[in-house]
């Protein structure tokens, strides 16, 4: 007799196993919310947050993964029931065959009529039903959602108080709950594999599921080991109440991971990124190119890490971006840096990035030119203010003895990232030790809004943490002289810059100045040497500095705007200024601008277009020695 690969009793196995798993895991939520409710009576904070976050998680996918087994357990009774059907449904049918072969024997043997057999005799019904009964599907799929453990670092001010014999017992009575979990599990694992040999003809499609439970339970599991370790760094420090920071970094002995979730909060400094990435570096198992295959955008534009880690994961986010081969990626590289459409067209979004490019080349041919060995890297690649922003530094920003760090000016972008590169070569040529960083790290303003203070205070904003990444990282090995450097509307975000980082910063040099806020003074910018140059040929500067503005308060007594004069840097108590129309060496600057790239290019001696930044020009001649430092004060 023909029949089905299904064993009804494997089958109830199965759909009573699921069953008694479902209601497992719904009963588990009560004796976990008793061990909450018991953790948090003095849990507060920031971890104690997350903690709830984390438990509201394990809730909620615990609550979907007990339904979807209820529902593959009436899945399977209705392929029990299919199974019964489909076995009558054969039978009925193999039973009818039997007659009409019996009939059929019977016809033949009167095929002359002798026994006087009608068709009428030999009739046997209608034929069965024909078609097969399609089993049910048998099928679920379940994913845990991660857990955040991190509550944040010390940039935040956050702090945890707990009671860490609270913790303990949660800690203990969760583990009980997980035993039986994963108890659950493999009874599920088992009841599958011997439905899947014994009940082919409705195979259960539970793998996804099976997976998605143990990640659930490692999750728990992970909860548990968490808390533990919380209580444990509570009862190492005596104390009832810890910082969050101090926290994440006792946490982050027993699970690196941590030190991952953590590097990338937007609340912590530079000098915390820098300590969260020295121990991540150093944690068991640490991968520098997985990490930088998952988060190479994030990593180019991170202060506080190292140089070469964010040079190594820029290059790789542009490669990426602009592969030839992927014409899709550069929309998904415009998204994934966080541009909202209108900010920037996808079409000059393209131009930037290979701008980028093309710069990170010019400086290897000028430098492979000139000093053996010297390095170019991409400092700083990302998106700021809705524009692209990004850094290039010749020389190694890792170990250089000295650096300087230019701001660019008005209605500048990184389409013109290459521009200062030949003047920096020029500086560069007798000093191998040292590194030129041109920073085109925030959305410059136009002509028209020039006169604002707002996009200044934001790129000093970014210029400070940029500034901040440098000290950090050369904590170890300091720079002997660091110095930075504005150009035009630069020389405001440098200055603002200059007023919050916290890095030893030698020297501050204006060049072809717009002027600076209003009411800025030397001992703001906390540097020692400050030196700046407006060339008598330059259009530009003297105008910014006549029509800087603030926006007015509620005490202003006409309302509207108020316009105040900006600072010009040569009026800073100790301001040295130095030549830049030829009296000092180099050629006279013609014009506001940086200067050209153009190699070997000619110059008209009726009109000559020397920028500030041209390699032969004289403020690269006193720029070099700036960054000797010296210039007499």
């Amino acid at each position: 007799m023909a029949d089905i690969q299904f064993d009804e009793s494997t089958a109830n196995r199965l759909a009573r196993t699921f069953r008694d798993v479902s209601t497992m895991l719904h009963r588990a939520g009560w004796e976990r919310s008793l061990a909450i409710n018991d953790a948090c009576m003095e849990f507060k904070g920031g971890y104690a947050k997350r903690f709830t976050d984390a438990c509201g998680i394990e809730s909620a996918d615990r609550g979907s993964l007990s339904g979807k087994l209820e529902d593959l357990a009436e899945a399977t009774d209705r392929a029990i029931a299919a199974a019964v059907k489909e076995r009558e449904r054969i039978a009925a049918h193999e039973e009818w065959r039997a007659k009409v072969e019996a009939a059929e024997l019977v016809r033949s043997q009167d095929a002359l009529g002798a026994l006087g057999v009608t068709t009428f005799d030999t009739f046997v019904g209608l034929e069965p039903d024909t078609m097969p009964v399609s089993p049910p599907p048998i099928t679920a799929v379940f994913g845990p959602r991660s857990r955040g453990r991190y509550a944040g670092g010390a940039g935040s001010g956050g702090t945890t108080s707990a009671d860490p014999v609270a913790l303990r017992g949660f800690a203990a009575r969760s583990q009980l709950v997980t035993r039986n979990m994963r108890d659950g599990l493999s009874a599920l694992q088992m009841a599958v594999a011997a439905y899947a040999n014994s009940c082919s003809w409705a195979p259960a499609s539970v793998a996804t599921l099976l997976t998605g439970f143990s990640r659930f339970v490692d999750e728990n599991v992970s909860d548990e080991r968490w808390i533990s370790s919380i209580a444990a760094a509570f009862e190492s420090a005596g104390s009832g109440t810890l910082g969050d920071f101090d926290i994440m970094l006792a946490l982050g002995a027993d699970n690196p991971g941590v030190f991952t979730d953590a590097l990338f909060d937007p609340k912590l400094s530079p000098a915390e990124v820098a300590q969260i990435w020295a121990l991540l570096a150093a944690s068991k198992g640490f991968n520098l190119e997985r990490l930088i295959e998952r988060y190479s955008f994030e990593l180019a534009c991170l202060d506080g890490i190292p140089f070469w880690v964010m040079d190594k994961a820029g290059r790789h986010a542009l490669e990426w971006a602009l592969d030839e081969e992927h014409p899709e990626n550069p929309a998904a590289a415009y998204a994934r840096m966080g541009f909202e459409p209108g900010e920037r067209s996808l079409a000059e979004f393209e131009k930037d990035l290979l701008a980028i490019q093309t710069g990170l080349s010019r400086a290897e041919g000028l430098l492979g030119g000139g000093t053996a060995g010297a390095i170019v890297q991409l400092v700083a690649f990302g998106r700021h203010d809705g524009g692209v922003s990004a850094g290039i530094s010749m020389g190694n920003l890792d170990t250089a003895t000295n650096v300087g760090v230019l701001a660019s000016g008005m209605d500048s972008e990184v389409q013109g990232i290459s521009d200062p590169l030949r003047g920096f070569n020029e500086i560069l040529s007798r000093e191998p030790g040292y590194a030129m960083v041109t920073w085109m790290g925030y959305q410059s303003p136009g002509l028209p809004t020039e006169w604002l203070q707002r996009r200044a205070d934001k790129g000093g904003a970014y210029l400070s943490s940029f500034l901040d990444g440098i000290a950090a990282q050369r904590a170890n090995n300091p720079i002997d002289r660091l110095v930075v450097i504005g150009h035009s509307y630069g020389t405001n975000v440098a200055a603002e810059a200059l007023k919050t980082t916290k890095a030893d910063v030698h020297a501050y040099v204006a060049v072809g100045s717009a002027g600076l806020k209003p009411g800025t003074s030397a001992r703001d910018l906390g540097v020692s040497e400050i030196y700046a140059t407006v060339s008598e040929r330059d259009p530009v500067a003297g105008i910014g500095q006549a029509t800087g503005a603030r926006v007015f308060t509620p005490a202003d007594e006409l309302g509207g705007i108020r316009f105040t004069g900006r600072v010009d840097p040569l009026d800073l108590d100790g301001a040295v200024e130095f030549p830049s129309g030829g009296n000092g060496g180099g050629l006279a600057v013609t014009k506001h601008n940086i200067g050209t790239f153009a190699e070997g290019e000619a110059l008209d001696p009726l009109a000559p277009n020397v920028g500030y930044f041209h390699p032969d020009s004289s403020t690269i001649f006193q720029l070099k020695r700036v960054m000797k430092g010296d210039i007499q004060q």
